[in-house]
Parts: C-alpha cells; sequence; structure tokens
C-alpha cells in the first residue's frame, strides 16, 4: 500500500460520511469544505455552489511532499 492508500484508509476511519442536502447546508454556512477532485473540464461543465476545484491528479502530485 502506498502512501496516499495509507492516508485515504486512515482518513476513513475518521470520517462520519453525510447525505448530500446536509453537506450542501454545512457549506453554505461555513461549517465544511466541499472540495471536488474532478478534472477541470467536469469542473467547468457544472460544479456545486461554494466548492473547491482541486484535482485528484495533485492531490497524489503533492500527497508525497
Amino acid at each position: 500500500m502506498n502512501r496516499f492508500e495509507k492516508l485515504v484508509a486512515g482518513a476513513k476511519k475518521k470520517v462520519t460520511e453525510i447525505l448530500p442536502a446536509e453537506a450542501a447546508a454545512k457549506s453554505q454556512n461555513g461549517e465544511a469544505l466541499i472540495i471536488d477532485v474532478r478534472e477541470k473540464d467536469e469542473w467547468d461543465e457544472e460544479h456545486i455552489p461554494n466548492a473547491t476545484h482541486l484535482s485528484r491528479g495533485t492531490i497524489e502530485l503533492d500527497i508525497e511532499e
């Protein structure tokens, strides 16, 4: 298992899943940050209001640092 996979596995143990409507409400009132990890062309086509774009490729490149 590489470092990225270990980080994801560790995060999954600490993350509570919520419904989309709850995520939207938390994003709108500042309780949560939604990070959209799709590619830029997908982001440009449509994205969740107030979401931050950070492509998966960027995360995977920078995760080793």
